[in-house]
């Protein structure tokens, strides 16, 4: 899906309690409301538009504002009025992650450095975790406490006031760029240089899920999202890989030049699961894609190099016999028996 977004680059991906899909890019905020996109960009002398085009990441809290992280500093989308107000002075710098907490605390991260906002009072605080410089992702998990990760290997875990260490990798600049909270006692991880990881927590021990891909090269993680119970989708900048928690395999989806169908792009950042179960799939250079969560209930054919596929898209004449045959705008084809 690229008509209508204001650049092909979706960083980050988001749906809102109103339905609304939010889609982050290089050049501003988009609003998709099913049929149709509305852009939302930094506008000169209008201290209510966002400060900068460049969008991060998007949270929205569980009072239902949607936050939105930008290359100068973090907003807040106001509805009633449709516009933004910036009520937090951090300052400019690139905003890469937000969340909140049960205690009414809003967590982000301002140039590496870990900020919290204490929203009913209205005061921002400045986070030092003994031993952590800079932080690169954070989340929070369902008891309310906040996860973060390092550029250097490691994750955080911050709950009243308190935080606990956990070393994740030994490998040089491996940056942790994605944690997903994945039952009661592991944490998922996606690192820069690891690949996909998994962290016991109670043991401690760190093993690899999914490392390198078939051309033997680190896969770079992005993004995590649990697809269903036993499904998690992982955006790289080495595709999608759809990995199965119960048998451990998983598949590797990339763009193909011949498919139409495929992935727009091979470098994957955002992920969203919509409330109909669709997941919506944010690239670097394509744009975002959709997959819906229906089932396939036809076979598609197009254009390739193969043999007897077809040469062209206009079809003008379909006709039933042992062998199906198509008439495009170009010659006939023969393709195979189809039978059900």
């Amino acid at each position: 899906m690229e008509d209508g977004l204001s650049n092909n680059t979706v960083i980050t991906a988001l749906q809102d309690r109103f339905g609304f899909i939010w889609l982050g890019t290089s050049e501003g905020l988009n609003r998709f409301d099913g049929n149709d996109f509305k852009v939302y960009r930094n506008q000169a002398h209008n201290q209510h538009s966002l400060r900068s085009n460049s969008v991060y990441c998007l949270y929205e809290d569980q009072k239902g504002n949607l936050w939105v992280g930008t290359e100068k500093g973090i907003g807040i989308y106001d509805v009633r009025n449709d516009q933004f107000n910036h009520p937090i002075a951090a300052g400019n710098g690139t905003v890469r992650s937000i969340c909140d907490d049960t205690g009414g605390l809003l967590w982000f991260i301002l140039k590496d450095e870990l900020y919290y906002y204490n929203m009913p009072a209205q005061k921002l605080y400045k986070k030092y975790i003994p031993g952590i410089k800079h932080v690169s992702v954070l989340t929070k998990d369902e008891k309310g406490g906040i996860w973060v990760g390092t550029p250097d290997g490691r994750v955080a875990y911050i709950k009243e006031n308190k935080a606990v260490i956990y070393p994740v990798s030994s490998a040089p600049q491996n940056s942790i760029e994605a944690i997903y909270p994945y039952k009661s006692n592991k944490l998922i991880i996606g690192s820069s240089r690891e690949g996909l990881l998994e962290l016991n927590l109670s043991t401690k021990v760190t093993r690899s899920l999914i490392h390198e891909n078939n051309s033997n090269q680190t896969v770079f993680v992005r993004n995590i999202l649990q697809a269903s119970d036993t499904t998690i989708f992982i955006s790289t900048e080495d595709g999608l890989y759809i990995y199965n928690t119960v048998t451990g395999k998983y598949q590797n989806l990339h763009k193909d030049p011949m498919n139409p169908f495929s992935l727009s792009d091979n470098a994957l950042y955002a992920l969203c699961k919509d409330s109909e179960g669709g997941i919506w799939i944010g690239s670097y250079f394509g744009g975002v894609n959709y997959l819906a969560n229906t089932a396939l209930t036809f076979e598609k054919y197009f254009p390739t190099a193969q043999p007897n596929s077809l040469s062209g898209n206009a079809i003008r004449k379909l006709q039933k016999i042992s062998t199906a045959h198509c008439g495009s705008d170009r010659k006939m084809a023969d393709l195979p028996a189809i039978t059900r």
